[in-house]
């Protein structure tokens, strides 16, 4: 009895190594994946001070112009990719932001664009008051479907403008 009780408790090691042994490799193909990728996550993107969210890649070229480039290569890693070609040919004939005009002061960005002198180069955008909405900004093809929302909470002016002079047609 005493060499099969030493057997059994033998093999239960053996299996538990083995069990061990998987989930560490497991682990470590895991990590060497995450390294060697391309893209950083989300959260390593929000620590280094980039939201991918709402981050285009079209953006980061104007890191030079502030003489920021050591930052470009991050921010590549963490935008939002619109450079493909099919992309490009992609108009919006009609844009609509909605938004609460009493969250006006958690977004003074959004409110100095609706109050600026720039809304008269984008004929075809129009700004809606919709009680207790977030900024979310409404994109409608030729046939007046809407095709996309974005939620623009942390688009600043400059971004905002950018983004309609590429993408909507006037």
């Amino acid at each position: 009895i005493f060499l099969k009780d030493r057997c059994i408790l033998l093999d239960r090691i053996i299996m538990h190594g083995i069990k061990l042994l998987t989930i560490f490799f497991g682990q470590l193909l895991l990590c060497i994946i995450f390294v060697t990728s391309d893209l950083l996550s989300s959260i390593q993107c929000l620590d280094r001070g980039f939201s991918p969210d709402n981050l285009l890649c079209s953006n980061c070229h104007d890191l030079k112009q502030f003489k920021l480039n050591e930052l470009e290569n991050t921010c590549q890693e963490c935008c939002t990719h619109t450079d493909n070609a099919e992309d490009k040919t992609i108009k919006y004939h009609r844009a609509i932001l909605t938004l609460c005009t009493c969250k006006f002061g958690r977004y003074p960005q959004i409110e100095a664009f609706i109050k600026s002198k720039r809304l008269q180069r984008f004929p075809t955008f129009s700004f809606k008051h919709v009680v207790g909405a977030e900024p979310i900004l409404h994109l409608y093809n030729d046939k007046d479907e809407e095709i996309q929302s974005l939620g623009i909470e942390k688009w600043d002016t400059d971004t905002l403008t950018a983004f309609l002079e590429e993408n909507l047609h006037v």
